[in-house]
């Protein structure tokens, strides 16, 4: 038994659906080119050389009706010594997105509207507080390698 207008049901939900995964990329293409921006402006480095400026990149590597990821990156070798060395003393890609994750939520509400955003970035609702424990998991970890004569 076949529903009358269930075919055209079906195709306006697949369009709806093509229409928000468009926002969506969209969405996540200014978000990543806000970043990028405020990474290179907002860095609290010493640029010496600007390779590690020039370098950083904000773009979307996945975009997919169950998912749009987008990496905020710094492409020289010495990047992740800024970033993790001396508990995050240098870091400056994680505090960028940090620091600005009102305004990302709002450029994704602003695109697919303020319902379809939570109020954090972060499953638990804080991603200030993750970035914190993630810094403080690994100082226990080394220091825990360090006790057991480890490097």
């Amino acid at each position: 038994m076949s529903v009358e207008g269930a075919d055209q049901v079906l195709a306006n939900l697949d369009k709806w659906i093509k229409e928000r995964q468009a926002l969506a990329e969209l969405a996540m293409n200014e978000v990543m080119a806000a970043l990028e921006g405020w990474a290179k402006s907002e860095h609290t480095y010493t640029d010496r050389t600007a390779n590690t400026t020039n370098s950083i990149r904000g773009e979307v590597t996945e975009a997919s009706a169950t998912i749009v990821r987008g990496v905020l990156s710094a492409g020289m070798e010495y990047d992740v010594f800024l970033e993790l060395a001396r508990n995050g003393k240098w870091a400056f890609l994680w505090p960028t997105i940090i620091r600005h994750e009102k305004d990302i939520l709002n450029i994704i509400a602003n695109r697919l509207g303020a319902s379809s955003v939570g109020t954090s970035l972060s499953k638990g609702g804080n991603l200030a507080r993750q970035y914190s424990d993630f810094h403080a998991n690994r100082r226990n970890s080394s220091a825990r390698a360090n006790a057991l004569g480890g490097d």
